[in-house]
């Protein structure tokens, strides 16, 4: 599906990945001017040099951030751009439908599934760029980086990526079944609601309002207990990953005063170091 809607789109794909990789190179750039301006203060560098390296890191931000900026304005473009054709061709297959289709689908959920349902998709061509695959080139670039700093703390990185990797591997398939039960929920809801809705002239006189409500509930009590569901499940997966985490800096801390008192690390290395694991 990727390839067929974004062959239209190859140079603006092609420009893209080439911002992606200067917003990558730039963020892994910018730490080693901050951990040579520590190092430079450390050892009582002249102002001007101090000065000098720090107008480099303000550039190098201010770049970094411009270009992101681009990458993330061409994303939502293409995202749009190619979600807007598969509208188009959505649209055309439910029209050629016959009308057996159409009379087991209400108005409401056909929006929901050609409007609602294709705009997650925008987000999907646009973030599985921006999200998956530059901060998974991100992430090995830091690695690389940290490992040559220091291989203990390299391999702190190292399993502190795996084990979120294996976490969020463990629980893709669970978050992935109740998002469709959702979107599932959420069509079969704003269907009814769109059916009724248009139908109150007919449904007050008639004395068929009680009905309606009890139709209701039972699917608002569906999505919302899908909803609760999904968000306990982010939340613990939230939770263990920011425990990972504190655990990741403080081995990394641990690690780097140790090399400090044995003057086999720089202060400006040490703060390099942990700034690294951070932005893992």
């Amino acid at each position: 599906m990727l390839r067929h809607y974004l062959r239209p789109h190859r140079g603006r794909v092609a420009l893209l990945f080439l911002l992606l990789g200067g917003s990558i190179a730039l963020q892994l750039i910018a730490p080693q001017l901050l951990g040579r301006f520590v190092d430079q203060a450390a050892g009582g560098a002249a102002l001007q040099l101090l000065t000098r390296t720090a107008l480099l890191f303000l550039v190098a931000v201010l770049v970094q951030k411009g270009v992101f900026l681009a990458t993330v304005y061409l994303t939502e473009d293409l995202g749009w751009a190619t979600t807007n054709r598969l509208r188009g061709d959505l649209t055309a297959h439910v029209l050629r439908l016959d009308m057996g289709f159409h009379k087991l689908r209400t108005p409401g959920e056909l929006i929901e599934r050609i409007d609602s349902d294709v705009g997650e998709l925008a987000e999907y061509f646009s973030e599985i760029v921006v999200n998956l695959i530059g901060n998974g080139l991100l992430v090995a670039g830091i690695l690389v980086i940290v490992f040559l700093e220091d291989w203990r703390i390299g391999l702190v990185g190292l399993a502190y990526a795996l084990l979120i990797l294996t976490l969020f591997r463990a629980i893709q398939n669970r978050m992935v079944r109740l998002f469709g039960r959702i979107s599932q929920a959420s069509a079969e809801l704003l269907g009814f609601l769109e059916e009724y809705m248009t139908g109150t002239e007919d449904t007050l006189p008639n004395g068929g309002a009680p009905y309606v409500m009890q139709r209701l509930y039972p699917l608002l009590n569906t999505h919302a207990a899908l909803r609760n569901r999904t968000y306990t499940l982010s939340t613990a997966v939230g939770a263990t990953s920011t425990l990972l985490f504190a655990i990741a800096l403080a081995a990394t801390m641990g690690i780097a005063a140790v090399a400090y008192r044995a003057g086999t690390m720089s202060i400006g290395t040490v703060f390099l170091v942990v700034y690294y694991v951070g932005l893992l």
